[in-house]
């Protein structure tokens, strides 16, 4: 339907299947000069009531808040956050946010080879430099800040440490997996589980900050896992890095204005002790854990100072407002999560004469496997992409425990080279892993006698094979055809992490039982939120006991999904991923230009400065055109280039004058020394996979495309002088 109203005008869908509530939101906005052309909404809404809930739609801070007109006027015809229009010398000094001044940043200015080196060495120099990093690796300021707080109310020894975590579920899959592997590598036989215990922390106000007004609900609780010294704090650290279901730089500053919004005798945060014992023992290993809670006595303490909050810290918000644009009211959280389900639906079906306009009802193509039609009830947001990653691994453990419940359960299969935490999940949840690291044909030739030769003795079934299309860093796409064909016939499920390949540009649903992503990368561009997606295809054979298990039906009456995606997080990452498609388009154009003309200089160059350069649609180039989105879709924003020697790859490095730092999918350049930051203590390793610690891995932004490539010239002309010295 389309609706026309004196005050603006919008264009609205019906969909089926609507949650209650007022307002489904918005699925698809765009900046470049348009009204959000979007809205999905109940089918018996009436202008009159959607005008008023966008009435409603203000700043995060409730600094103000504008009528329907005003709002779309003023709000919604910014356009994007863009890089400078020239790239900067030094655009970000050592261990400062990527991009600077912006509080959530998930990346961190490492500007010489040598600081990276040194990061990973642990040198002072570098660690005490750093205001930010990559939220998995770097606990967040305002994080260590709320620990202080629950360290000084509940520890009960100064050597204790303590984990914060949005969920009982969460805290508790630390603990077990501490209690594993605390045995493994420290080889401590028994009391650890004993010395780990649980404290909810509730935090709530009488008063509201200025910076929330328009929430009815101030209450956070964070579950707080404390540990009984360093050692083990290390190990819990390590889940936290994995999994990536540690609460959000957001979650911990809301809580820390919560508690400095009154003075300390009104804030009364509540403490409330859910068990100082521990639950019973599921190891890690045996497959997904499943917690029944009983209720225990509770304890009230007050803490008596609360973290006060700066001037500094109150402005942060209207900051993030005014350089990236409104982010909808904090009380349209479950909008803004609601939306992002839909968005990511409609963009996987999505065509391309209609990527640019309007949303359209496409189904995906037809498989033979199944009949059944994507729709956002497929769609599960999470905190992060490793936390999609993890829970899609225990999926499939418990598909597999379902299926065959009397056998034991075998190995998963890491197909090609992934970013280093996928396998890590894979190795340390479950029985293990059989890592193919090279992905390419022999592989699969060397994959299919596996599962022969299992077949053949009896040996455990594959119980999931992991890829990545395409991978990270060495941009290779795995051969998903042939993939697809041995599990229907060997019985094991697919999971395909489309991060780098991301929505738009590749159509690889169809090959996978469960899709993952993370959102933090191009889907937000703006690099200042954590997100992740798990999809499960509909039509998959294993669709029916996937949702089961997720959603809680019979004997999974409880599910395994829980919404702890925190709401603030959802909020900016709804706004920043609007323009996606657009975004797409151009770094797809910035990159295949750059490319060309570094194949060029590479063919042309008698003195091989540069070994390879790694890019889709010239590593591994038929297997990505066989899911590549056509037409339409392009070959994405990453590439890596590796160096014949140590001193090109390093000057190189230091005179690129992008942002340098971890992280990709930016909406500005930003490169990387991806194997030393990944895997500085296995280089030897990585190396036998062709992943040589001469590899620079870079994300290209929206920068202008003369711009980049002078840039990159630049940087090339001083690595060829170093290289002749």
């Amino acid at each position: 339907m389309e609706l026309s109203w004196a005050e603006g005008s919008m264009s609205c869908r019906s969909r089926g299947c609507f949650p209650p509530g007022p307002l489904r939101c918005l699925v698809q906005g765009r900046w470049h000069g348009q009204i959000v052309d979007n809205a999905v909404t109940r089918k018996n809404k009436q202008p009159d009531t959607i005008r008023h809930l966008f009435a409603q739609v203000d700043d995060i801070s409730g600094s103000f808040s504008v009528s329907f007109q005003a709002h779309l006027a003023s709000h919604y015809k910014l356009p994007p956050h863009m890089p400078d229009a020239a790239l900067s010398k030094q655009l970000v000094g050592l261990g400062l946010p990527v991009p600077e001044h912006i509080p959530h940043a998930i990346s961190v200015s490492l500007p010489l080879w040598t600081d990276a080196v040194d990061h990973e060495l642990g040198l002072d120099r570098v660690l005490n430099a750093l205001q930010a990093g990559y939220p998995r690796f770097f606990i967040h300021h305002d994080i260590r800040r709320l620990a202080e707080v629950c360290q000084a109310a509940h520890a009960l020894t100064s050597s204790e440490r303590c984990m914060l975590f949005p969920s009982q579920k969460a805290a508790n899959l630390c603990r077990n997996f501490v209690a594993d592997q605390a045995l493994k590598q420290l080889g401590c036989q028994l009391g650890v589980e004993n010395q780990c215990r649980m404290v909810t922390f509730d935090v709530f106000s009488s008063q509201q900050s200025t910076a929330f007004v328009g929430q009815t609900d101030c209450r956070l609780r964070v579950f707080v896992l404390f540990v009984p010294d360093d050692r083990i704090f290390q190990i819990a650290h390590t889940f936290w890095q994995h999994t990536g279901l540690g609460i959000s730089s957001r979650f911990a500053n809301r809580c820390l204005r919560l508690l400095g919004s009154d003075s300390a005798s009104k804030a009364n945060p509540i403490l409330t002790i859910v068990s100082q014992l521990p639950s019973p023992h599921i190891s890690p290993r045996t497959g997904p854990c499943r917690y029944i809670f009983k209720p225990s006595s509770q304890i009230s303490s007050t803490i008596i100072n609360p973290t006060p909050i700066t001037p500094e810290d109150e402005s942060a918000t209207s900051y993030d407002q005014e350089r990236y644009g409104p982010n909808l009211s904090v009380q349209f959280s479950c909008a803004a999560k609601l939306s992002l389900r839909c968005r990511i639906v409609d963009i996987l079906q999505e065509t391309a004469t209609t990527a640019n306009t309007s949303f359209s009802e496409t189904n995906l193509k037809h498989s033979i496997r199944g009949t059944g039609k994507l729709t956002e009830d497929n769609v599960y947001l999470y905190p992060s992409g490793m936390s999609s990653i993890f829970f899609a691994h225990q999926i499939a453990m418990t598909v597999h425990s379902q299926i065959q419940p009397n056998k034991p359960m075998g190995k998963s299969i890491c197909f090609g080279f992934p970013y280093t935490d996928t396998l890590k999940i894979i190795e340390k949840w479950g029985p293990g892993a059989h890592f193919f690291g090279h992905g390419e044909t022999e592989d699969l030739q060397s994959l299919e006698q596996l599962l022969e030769h299992n077949d053949l003795i009896g040996d455990p079934k594959i119980v999931a094979l992991f890829c990545e299309f395409p991978s990270n860093p060495l941009l290779k796409s795995p051969d998903l055809i042939r993939i697809r064909n041995l599990a229907d016939r060997y019985g094991f499920l697919v999971i395909i992490d489309v991060t780098i390949g991301n929505f738009w540009n590749v159509e690889v649903l169809p090959f996978t039982d469960i899709l993952v992503c993370s959102l933090t990368k191009i889907f937000s561009g703006e690099g200042n939120v954590m997100g992740g997606s798990l999809i499960v295809n509909p039509k998959s054979k294993f669709f029916d006991l996937s949702k089961a298990i997720l959603d809680g039906d019979g004997s999974y009456k409880e599910g395994i999904y829980e919404d702890v995606y925190f709401g603030e997080d959802a909020i900016c990452m709804e706004r920043n991923s609007r323009d996606f498609l657009s975004r797409v388009e151009k770094i797809n154009q910035n990159t295949m230009k750059l490319c060309k003309y570094l194949r060029e200089l590479k063919a042309s160059d008698p003195h091989q400065l540069i070994i390879d350069i790694n890019y889709p649609r010239f590593t591994t180039p038929e297997n990505y055109e066989a899911c590549r989105r056509k037409p339409g879709g392009g070959y994405g924003g990453l590439f890596s280039i590796t160096f014949a020697s140590p001193k090109a790859a390093h000057t190189f490095y230091d005179s690129l004058e992008t942002y340098k730092g971890p992280s990709l999918g930016t909406n500005f350049t930003l490169a990387s020394p991806y194997v030393i930051l990944a895997h500085f203590k296995r280089l030897e390793w990585a190396a036998k996979y062709g992943v040589d610690a001469n590899l620079i891995r870079v994300s290209v932004g929206l920068e202008d495309e003369e711009t980049l490539l002078q840039t990159f010239k630049l940087a090339l002309d001083q690595a060829m002088l170093a290289s002749k010295m």
